[in-house]
């Protein structure tokens, strides 16, 4: 549980109860109620949930940044209150005042109320001054308060001011002082804070009329996904009792709980306080019970106690806590499930399931333990018992030792490593041991073998990695399906970059197939309509994608049965965790599929995965055979097994789905199989794999004795068509005829689902380019490219290409007329090395049509394609190729080929996709590129609107030059823009030569000259790549601006709406003309005119480029050497305290004199000034460097800083937060601060003076 009311240090790990909102202390020093807000950060308020109905409640939040997202992340928020039939009133209660009475009995484990709280507020005050004192900041913090509650329902509003305040002398105002005596702890919801600034106050209009009892008859849990707290029953209730929970740790001493209830002005007189020696005494020894000689693995396998010895300690601990009526406790959940695990190991199923259901019901209270194995053990008869290590221990005398030190090891490594954890995967390796390079893997049956290989804890460590559940696609829509995924750590980030971002939508078909009853096979999938070779079945998302095995923590004594069991077991819980994930229907799916391994050891949710799991490969580079993933689907887990299938899957994780294509006609009526196993081993082989399944193949090739035969001639052929083409003493038609009885032969066993058929197919076609015959060789072209999606997971992409009979591609092949040529060595060598660099340059995957013949040939679809730039070394010979290339491919690429690119692959896109009224961009880009930008969420977001009115205009004698219209102040946005277009950066002088300008390539500018260049915008696009990966993008208007060494304007890039804002670094006058920096601005200027001529200019003539003084030169240099940082300050405390402010303004002195606005650190500067200040406690200072670090958004370093708004008022109380605030002024606290940052910062803080 990580969250619950109470934070004493017995319950940190576990809340319980509501903790008193401490009085403020006569003294700052001594107060509870102060704390430390986190770095940059300042509370947010929403109101949640977001987009509720009028009369659904709602929660006013005052929330740390972060804490709404993290909320959001619960599956189904924003969730609906449960419903529940109220039971209760608020009435008077003798010496308590108000409280909740019962109107009507509860049973244990009922839901008394789900309420939604009036309030979840910060806990505490934010720090402040010493100068300030405790009541001056109360009275500040209540009007901040005011503030909070005038965001409530005038309803809500009024029933928070109707709770009980018992700070009224205090201090606290009528807001800070009901929260200080109603609220409940919160913790959890500020990732990455710890402490008191990390939990919240709760304020609920219901639970917070609840009295204290130390005894309480009610316990909480707080649900993310509907923001609410649920309350529970712990022990039945009569109509008429009030209902209580605790206020304090219920275990404490009766002197320590007064204390902490001395705060809320009352003194607890329930029957546990008012006995306090005999009552403390029974509470003691629940709280030392737990101990290891009654942990039951101990017990287990110690045959000096009687097998009721346990039983009877957990039964006297159980009645000692009903008699303190302590059921809310984490101590009565762990006596229940004790009990239970005793009659377990006794194989005593009838009363284990009793104390599994009693146990079960207390984890409503108790969210810290998962219900989902105890619900699969409260039926007597589930197999779930024989998944645990501990069962029937004290019946099976031979196996007490073994299981007990199973069960020990097990929970000493989960204890202290959490869930155990194996290794992640190499290249892509199909079941054939074919290298794929894509993004689809060939799937066959996972065997026992697949799913309980182990792996040694030497490779755990190593390795370093644990199991984590995950649901994909993570933006599924509601109605969309989706897959629970238990994947290693880092997994599901290498396949979100791999697929970029899982965003490929399942393929539409049309639904050809029924469940239905099979003659000696049970249940299987039959066609309702015909299918021809190639055509898609379905498309299915699977209901859980897994991996396959888990670690073996047996040590070298165990018996392989042993381990086996342990590995079993191990398994089963980290299965529980990814099926709890699942939608409840798709849970019901999964539940129901058939399990044939319900006698091995398998528990119930391992043995459907062992029944229905199919393999498939990863992608994954560090995992390598026999690792990969397991999937189980609803319909393809019901198709059954023949060594002569007509249907094959690939798994693609860009989708998240499996393709099931016909592998050849399959009329209608006829049952849809695949193999689960390797169809060219021998018929023993295949029915000892079958066995495993628990049924006997009985397919034509099984009763067949002259089937393996053939298919072992099929394992042996070997198509060498190179030695052939050049072996003069081998007839023409030689190899034609040994691969045409080998395709016979194939289709004869009816293997057209193995990698055999597409590998024949192939040697066919380079047969026929052998011969010089282009129609044969496209026609087998055609089919080789029609067959490989089965069989290959991904296709060749030059077999488009090849596909038309009068292709160029066909010349170039290495094996063209070899027959006719077998001693032009080195003609051939030629055409190999153009050959291979064809292949490089060729990669992209296009689909064929399902349903196209030899006869029709197949057209590549734009929207799949990749397109390729190419080399101009190659020669003319090549260029044609290429020609012809582009024009197969698309209209795009044939508009970006005239860049000079070197050989790689690069996918032609628009951005956005829609049309020409959305601005968009045309790009060529990188496979990384293409990941990343998908990755972003929204990705293309809408191009934000330009809030300022028109300001510039283009030169109309040239078309380069752009001059405002208007004044223009410093961070004013002048145009926001789309690229026309974007391409990689290619070597110098290629860009200029290949971002000419020209209606063809940027037809928005219609005043350009031919012959002028537009000059790109240099686009590190992808973060972490070197300069050869960057990007050039031509726009409108950023593009005619010309270079400034001292300029007005920067250009700054959003990735999100991918466009450029172009920012107004300084004043602009009008008529000015508005220049960017082509080039690093700190160069001299001999540096910054040999850089400019990449750019075809032959120099600048700003004011520093033509300064013949050299004082500019002078002044760029000493900016660029300008190394004082502020943690330097800080930690040298012999330093005036404005040492550093004076040096700092110097360094923006000189940027602004060289018209240096656009760099980086005239934007940084104003953040640190700003820092520099609040150290010297100087807030008029400081805010007047809030307001021009906010104006300053040009620069990218600007958004690594937290933002300055909360800094803009120089009365704002976010100054006391902040952590260096007066730490140049305050000695303690600045030489605090200094030893943390000399601690963080080591050796890099060196003598200020170098």
């Amino acid at each position: 549980m990580k969250r619950g009311f109470l934070t004493s240090a017995k319950a940190k790990a576990r809340p319980l109860g509501p903790p008193p909102m401490q009085s403020v202390p006569t003294t700052p020093a001594a107060s509870h109620g102060i704390i430390s807000a986190p770095v940059g950060a300042t509370p947010e308020i929403v109101v949640l949930p977001p987009n509720a109905s009028p009369n659904e409640p709602v929660t006013v939040c005052v929330f740390w940044p972060g804490s709404k997202e993290e909320l959001a992340k619960a599956e189904g928020f924003p969730k609906a209150l449960r419903k529940f039939e109220p039971g209760f009133r608020v009435g008077p209660v003798a010496g308590k005042g108000l409280g909740l009475l019962a109107t009507r009995p509860y049973r244990q484990g009922e839901l008394i109320m789900d309420e939604r709280p009036l309030l979840v507020s910060i806990r505490g005050l934010p720090s402040i001054p010493a100068t300030m004192s405790p009541a001056e900041h109360l009275s500040g913090f209540e009007k901040y308060l005011e503030g909070v509650l005038r965001r409530m329902r005038p309803a809500d509003r009024e029933a928070f001011m109707s709770l009980h305040n018992s700070h009224l002398t205090d201090g606290s105002g009528p807001i800070g002082g009901r929260i200080r005596t109603n609220g409940f702890g919160l913790e959890g919801l500020a990732p990455g804070i710890e402490g008191p600034m990390g939990s919240y106050s709760v304020v609920a209009n219901q639970m917070s009329r609840m009295n204290n009892s130390c005894s309480p008859n009610t316990g909480s849990r707080w649900i993310d996904a509907s923001v609410s707290y649920n309350v529970f029953a712990v022990r039945d209730i009569a109509e008429g009792e009030e209902l209580t929970l605790t206020y304090a740790e219920p275990l404490d001493p009766a002197a320590k709980r007064q204390l902490t209830f001395r705060p809320y002005g009352f003194s607890c007189t329930c029957d546990a306080c008012r006995d306090p020696t005999k009552s403390d005494a029974r509470r003691a020894t629940i709280v030392a019970f737990k101990t290891d000689e009654n942990d039951t693995s101990s017990w287990a396998y110690n045959s000096a106690v009687s097998d009721d010895w346990l039983i009877k300690r957990c039964l006297k601990q159980l009645a000692l806590i009903e008699q303190e009526k302590l059921e809310s406790m984490q101590e009565y959940y762990d006596v229940l499930y004790a009990l239970f695990e005793c009659y377990m190991a006794l194989g005593d199923t009838q009363t284990a399931s009793e104390w599994a259901m009693r146990a079960y019901r207390a984890t409503a209270w108790t969210p810290q333990y998962d219900p989902f194995f105890l619900q699969h053990v409260v039926d007597p008869k589930s197999t779930a018992y024989q998944a645990n290590p501990l069962w029937r221990g004290r019946v099976d005398r031979t196996d007490i030792t073994r299981v007990a030190r199973i069960q020990k090891r097990l929970a000493e490594f989960m204890s202290a490593n959490g869930f155990p954890a194996i290794p992640e995967k190499s290249l892509h390796i199909s079941k054939a041991g074919r290298s794929v390079a894509s993004q689809t893997a060939p799937m066959g049956m996972i065997t026992v073998t697949d799913t309980t290989h182990s792996i040694s804890a030497s490779q755990l460590r190593k390795l370093n990695t644990t199991p984590e559940v995950h649901v994909l696609p993570p933006h599924a829509s509601p109605g969309e399906p989706v897959t629970v995924s238990l994947l290693w750590s880092g997994s599901k980030e290498f396949l979100d970059k791999h697929t970029g971002g899982f965003k490929k939508k399942l393929h539409q078909f049309q639904c050809g197939f029924r469940v239905g009853p099979v003659a000696g096979k049970g249940l299987g999938l039959i066609s309702t309509r015909s299918f021809r070779q190639g055509d898609l079945i379905m498309d299915e998302r699977p209901l859980l994608l897994t991996i396959q095995g888990l670690l073996n923590d047996s040590a070298p004594w165990m018996s392989p049965a042993a381990a086996d069991r342990q590995l079993l077991a191990n398994m089963e819980i980290h299965f529980q965790a990814a099926v709890q994930h699942m939608r409840p229907e798709d849970r019901d799916a999964f539940m129901s599929l058939h399990n044939c391994h319900a006698d091995d050891g398998s528990g119930p949710l391992g043995g459907i995965i062992r029944t229905n799991g199919v393999g498939v490969d990863s992608p994954e580079p560090w995992m390598t055979p026999p690792l990969g993933y397991s999937v189980i689907s609803l319909n393809i887990s019901r198709m059954n097994h023949s060594c002569s299938p007509n249907t094959a899957a690939c798994f693609n994780f860009a989708s998240v789905s499996s393709n099931v294509r016909a592998v050849r006609d399959i009329a209608a009526g006829e049952e849809l199989t695949y193999a689960y196993g390797e169809m060219l081993d021998t018929t023993a082989q295949r029915q000892e794999k079958c066995r495993i399944y628990r049924f006997q193949c009985s397919c034509d090739a099984c009763i067949d004795p002259t089937s393996d035969g053939r298919r072992a001639a099929i394992a042996a052929f070997i198509a060498d068509v190179h030695t052939w083409a050049t072996d003069i003493g081998l007839s023409d038609d030689w190899l034609v005829q040994r691969c045409t009885k080998q395709l016979a032969l194939i289709e004869k066993e009816k293997l057209e689902s193995t990698v055999r058929y597409f590998e024949v197919i192939y040697a066919l076609m380079e047969c026929y380019i052998a011969l010089g015959d282009r129609d044969k060789a496209s026609y087998w072209a055609s089919r080789a490219y029609h067959v490989a999606p089965w069989t290959q997971g991904a296709i060749p992409s030059f077999l488009v290409c090849l596909a038309e009979p009068t292709s160029p591609v066909m010349e170039i092949h290495p094996l063209w007329r070899a027959r006719y040529h077998t001693g032009q060595e080195n003609s051939g060598a030629l055409k190999k090395q153009k050959w291979d660099e064809l292949m490089k340059a060729l990669n992209f995957n296009l689909m064929i049509p399902a349903n196209a013949t030899p006869k029709d040939k197949p057209t590549p679809k734009p929207a799949d394609t990749a397109h390729t730039c190419k080399d101009k070394a190659t020669g003319g010979a090549f260029s044609s190729v290429l020609s012809e290339l582009c024009r197969i491919v698309g209209r795009q690429a044939r508009r970006l080929r005239s860049g000079l690119y070197h050989l790689a692959a690069f996918v032609g896109r628009r951005i956005p996709s829609g049309s020409d009224a959305d601005a968009p961009s045309e790009c060529l880009l990188r496979a990384d590129a293409t990941a990343f930008l998908d990755a972003i969420p929204g990705f293309p977001v809408p191009l934000p609107p330009n809030e300022s009115p028109p300001c510039f205009r283009f030169a109309s004698a040239t078309g380069t030059g752009v001059f405002s219209t208007r004044a223009i102040r410093q961070g004013e946005v002048i145009v926001r823009e789309r690229p026309l277009v974007v391409a990689p950066e290619a070597p110098v002088p290629d860009c200029a030569e290949s971002l000419k300008t020209g209606a063809r390539l940027l037809p928005a500018i219609k005043d350009a000259s031919d012959d002028k260049p537009i000059h790109g915008v240099v686009l590190p696009l992808v973060p972490g790549a070197s300069q050869s990966e960057s990007y050039v993008a031509c726009c409108v208007v950023i593009s005619r601006c010309l270079n400034s060494c001292a300029p007005n304007a920067a250009p700054r890039f959003d990735e999100a709406s991918f466009s450029f804002t172009l920012y107004a670094v300084r004043d602009i006058a009008v008529d000015e003309e508005i220049s960017v920096m082509f080039v690093h601005g700190m160069g001299s200027k001999s540096e910054r005119t040999e850089a400019l001529k990449r750019f075809g200019l032959a120099g600048c003539a700003c004011s520093s480029c033509t300064d013949t003084t050299g004082l500019s030169d002078t002044r760029r240099a000493a900016i660029n050497q300008y190394n004082t940082s502020l943690s330097s300050w800080i930690v040298n405390r012999h330093l005036p305290s404005d040492w550093f402010i004076k040096r700092c303004s110097v360094y923006l002195d000189l940027l602004e004199k060289e018209g240096l606005q656009a760099d980086d650190g005239y934007c940084v500067g104003a953040q640190v000034m700003l820092g520099a200040y609040v150290c010297l406690g100087d807030t008029q200072n400081a805010s007047k460097w809030a307001a021009k670090a906010e104006n300053r958004v040009w620069s990218k370093l600007n958004s690594c800083w937290p933002s300055a708004r909360p800094y803009l008022d120089p009365n704002s109380l976010a100054y006391a937060n902040h952590p260096m605030w007066r730490c140049r002024v305050e000695d303690d606290k600045g030489k605090t601060l200094a030893e943390q940052l000399k601690k963080l910062l080591g050796s890099r803080v060196g003598p200020i003076d170098k």
